[in-house]
């Protein structure tokens, strides 16, 4: 029976017996060369790890040790529930949930203008009814433009558009307080 080595492309009649402290960075190598050849696109699930494992014959925690500093490179991030996704260096963050695309565009009618200072937010069943999503969904990203600051609730009136200057808008650190 002849085995391929995925590391490094060659064949032998036997499998090849890895010095331990070899593997780990010769998995980073490889990996960080697929996706600089665009066999992994940017912003695309890498395998399943299990999937991974069995390709490159390696135990999951020296793959695991390979993805995490390819994380800390920024190279990829996690995904909950999903897996391991490239990052898309010249591309800008790719949404990882429906509720950040959503709180992604309002945040940009903020701040561009289209939703001025002190303008009422459609209502939650509005929004549902519009974008064809779940009450959850919206909920969750009007509470995300809540803790950037970007909206206020008024009790019995809805939500509305904080009167910030707009180069406040987006800056991280910034609260929430009218002056």
């Amino acid at each position: 029976m002849t085995n391929r080595n995925v590391l490094d492309g060659s064949m032998n009649d036997e499998p090849e017996r890895l010095n331990r402290r070899l593997v780990y960075p010769r998995i980073v190598t490889k990996i960080r060369e697929r996706i600089a050849a665009a066999g992994y696109q940017p912003g695309s699930l890498l395998p399943s790890e299990n999937a991974l494992c069995q390709e490159l014959r390696i135990a999951r925690n020296t793959l695991r040790r390979a993805l995490t500093e390819l994380k800390r490179e920024g190279l990829l991030d996690t995904i909950p529930s999903k897996g391991w996704v490239v990052v898309a260096e010249a591309c800008p963050q790719q949404d990882r949930y429906k509720y950040e695309g959503i709180a992604r565009v309002f945040r940009e009618q903020i701040q561009t203008g289209l939703l001025p200072p002190g303008a009422p937010v459609p209502s939650e069943a509005m929004l549902r009814q519009e974008l064809g999503i779940s009450r959850y969904t919206v909920r969750s990203a009007l509470a995300v433009l809540e803790r950037e600051g970007l909206l206020e609730t008024r009790q019995g009136k809805g939500r509305y558009v904080t009167r910030r200057a707009p180069a406040e808008i987006g800056r991280p650190g910034t609260s929430n307080q009218q002056g």
